[in-house]
């Protein structure tokens, strides 16, 4: 699990919410297994991915995630690789046969951000 800080943006909209506190790896071993079925009884079928080494630990995610039936949005400037070759290769050929969709995290916080309700000193009387 990878912890979410309230103190970026992202994890100031998380935290209002009172969503996720983390971000929890879906994989199709035994330990994936039990996360997945953890998250699907929480009501959770979409999953934000981001990482290290996208040509194979960020793939490899996406893949398992999308194979659990989970719909996978990757955010490409939260993820990188050793060399632009390999972020190409993984971005361009191999993730869009997954990932439902591709997006930069501005793009993320802007949908999270549309799906919070209002705080209550902005909501209108």
């Amino acid at each position: 699990m990878v912890t979410v800080r309230p103190t970026t943006k992202l994890g100031s909209i998380l935290h209002r919410s009172g969503g996720p506190r983390g971000i929890v790896r879906p994989s199709t071993s035994a330990g994936g297994a039990a996360r997945s079925a953890l998250l699907k009884k929480h009501g959770i079928h979409r999953l934000f991915v981001i990482g290290l080494i996208a040509h194979t630990c960020v793939e490899s995610t996406v893949r398992s995630a999308a194979e659990l039936g989970y719909d996978v949005t990757l955010v490409k400037d939260a993820t990188a690789d050793y060399a632009d070759e390999f972020m190409h290769a993984a971005l361009v050929t191999n993730l869009p046969n997954y990932a439902s969709a591709i997006v930069t995290a501005d793009e993320v916080v802007e949908i999270l951000s549309s799906h919070l309700p209002l705080p209550q000193s902005l909501s209108a009387d």
